[in-house]
């Protein structure tokens, strides 16, 4: 404990560090008070530290150290009911299922619960298949929040699993009233009625795949397995191929292409647990988009529990692990995943990317020459290629994987402005602007709103003295869309100080300091505004800050200059 401590303790001697991490031990000490000193008695000095070594833990994301520091605790006060939810919570996050319903076991059945922890007892009764505890269970969750939408479909879906088709119909009449759930509940009316051979269930599907927008590839990918199961191959391939024009990359629905070619019809919801397992995955998804991981990591777990093969529950949790920088455990899900397959595929990549990411660069470059070697047409695989290289700043190699990962797509989509833009800045990098210019035209001809391609083209531009009006029309967009952007700000800044409009590129510059106070470039173009507008002393402390935020090796001369002689002697 005393070294975990020590070791995160380390990393918060540091000013921008220290002050929170202060804050937090106040709050851990008055949460410890209330948890302990309050609830129970003969406190024990070396439990309060591990109580401590947890609470930081969980405020880090460690989950893992969190789970272990509160067992420790609660083999001095194990009734402690408080600690006991962190802990289910944590060990859910973590993976150690098993551990969390052991721990779950000695709670008491109660209304007032955490959600969470009263759906992971349902999770619980759902895999032993014992409905008719979960049907009871299911009266304790509430109707509002999550609850609004969950309650209903899993109560539908536990239905299913009693084998009650008559009270199946009635929820199904009575959960289409919501209009804003409308999508979600058509979808699995869709797989119940596929799952009990509904006379109706193509109807059913026909008309959620208007309602849905393209982006619901698990409905398109049920649908085209119902199709091909029914003996309706032509249309099946359609619908996959439909999606697939839109999105080429989408690894879901090219596992149904696979599947297709391979006459697999399986159905991708068979019974109730995989149902239920469905609406968990589908409650992740949306948590993760909107970027609260730790309660998407909660409900993909339990989705991970009834479908404990479920290969889009991996990814996703991969996805989740990713968001949150998490670059080592978010493999481990993939590894889960055949490798034989579309998804294995994708898999593979993932895995090398984040082995990148953990500075493995020669673990990650293995990876992906072997899945040349196996897969010479793959366009992805060149464009992780490009990535890898790019990140090393081996600009000619990142530009020539890009490139042929272009030549190799036989359809060029939306989606590829992305490879167009990297290769751009390849280009770019390697001081090939004739060839990069072109590529970031094509990456805005693909997508014109997007504003990093606006941001790099308008810079380059200004930094070159050309297209100047244009490039600010372009990034002023470009900030307008991503205001937030520090980069984007400074590049906004910077257009107006090669414009001779040095009051506005103060204004800017000022503000992109303040979205990326540790960037030497900005920095240093703060100083030059600064300078430009007689605010020497200012501009003095903006360079030397610009030389302690590691610019890079070309920059550091000119920066000493400033420093030494002003701006008026560059």
């Amino acid at each position: 404990m005393r070294e975990y401590l020590k070791k995160n303790l380390d990393l918060c001697l540091n000013y921008n560090l220290i002050l929170p991490f202060l804050a937090f031990i106040l709050i851990a000490h008055n949460a410890l008070a209330d948890d302990f000193v309050k609830s129970n008695s003969g406190f024990a000095f070396p439990k309060y530290g591990d109580y401590l070594a947890g609470s930081y833990a969980s405020q880090v994301g460690d989950a893992v150290n969190a789970a272990k520091y509160y067992k420790n605790v609660l083999e001095v006060y194990p009734n402690n009911y408080q600690l006991k939810i962190k802990t289910i919570k944590l060990l859910l996050i973590s993976g150690e299922v098993e551990q969390a319903e052991d721990l779950y076991q000695t709670l008491q059945d109660s209304r007032e619960n955490e959600e969470i922890i009263k759906l992971f007892g349902l999770a619980i009764d759902i895999k032993n298949k014992d409905y008719s505890s979960a049907l009871k269970k299911i009266e304790f969750i509430s109707t509002e929040g999550l609850g609004r939408f969950l309650k209903p479909v899993l109560r539908l879906w536990i239905n299913a699993g009693l084998g009650d088709n008559k009270q199946i119909n009635e929820l199904i009449s009575q959960i289409n009233v919501d209009e804003k759930l409308t999508a979600f509940n058509i979808y699995h009316k869709a797989l119940i009625y596929d799952v009990i051979n509904h006379p109706d269930t193509e109807k059913i599907y026909e008309n959620l795949i208007e309602q849905q927008d393209t982006r619901s590839v698990r409905a398109i990918q049920s649908y085209a397995l119902y199709l091909r199961r029914i003996g309706k191959k032509d249309r099946s391939l359609e619908v996959v191929n439909n999606y697939l024009k839109q999105d080429s990359y989408n690894p879901i629905i090219r596992h149904a292409r696979y599947n297709y070619f391979k006459n697999n019809s399986k159905r991708s919801i068979s019974n109730a647990n995989d149902g239920i397992a469905e609406v968990f995955y589908a409650t992740a998804k949306a948590l993760s988009e909107a970027e609260d991981y730790v309660l998407s990591s909660m409900f993909v777990r339990l989705a991970i529990v009834l479908r404990p093969k479920s290969n889009i529950s991996y990814i996703l949790l991969n996805e989740i692990l990713e968001q949150r920088g998490k670059w080592g455990l978010a493999i481990e899900p993939l590894k889960k995943i055949k490798s034989d397959t579309p998804l294995g595929e994708y898999s593979k990549i993932k895995i090398a990317r984040n082995l990148n990411r953990l500075s493995r660069e020669k673990d990650a470059l293995k990876i992906l020459n072997d899945y040349v070697i196996t897969n010479p047409e793959s366009t992805e695989v060149y464009e992780a290629l490009g990535d890898l290289f790019r990140s090393q700043k081996m600009w000619n190699k990142a530009a020539d994987s890009y490139s042929r990962a272009i030549n190799k797509k036989k359809l060029i989509n939306q989606k590829d402005w992305r490879v167009f833009y990297s290769l751009g800045i390849s280009y770019e990098r390697a001081k090939k602007w004739q060839k990069a210019e072109p590529n970031f035209k094509k990456a805005l001809e693909l997508n014109p709103d997007q504003p990093l391609v606006m941001n790099y083209l308008g810079y380059s531009w200004v930094e070159q003295g050309k297209n100047l009006n244009e490039a600010l029309k372009m990034i002023q967009k470009a900030v307008m869309l991503r205001p937030r952007d520090g980069y984007i700000v400074d590049s906004l800044g910077w257009a107006f100080f090669r414009l001779g409009e040095f009051d506005k590129a103060v204004k800017n510059l000022e503000r992109a300091v303040t979205l990326e106070p540790e960037d030497s470039i900005i920095n240093e173009h703060l100083g030059d505004a600064y300078w430009s507008v007689g605010r020497y002393r200012e501009a003095i402390f903006q360079w030397k800050r610009a030389l302690e935020f590691g610019p890079e090796k070309e920059a550091i001369p000119k920066i000493k200059i400033r420093i030494e002689q002003g701006l008026t002697k560059i």
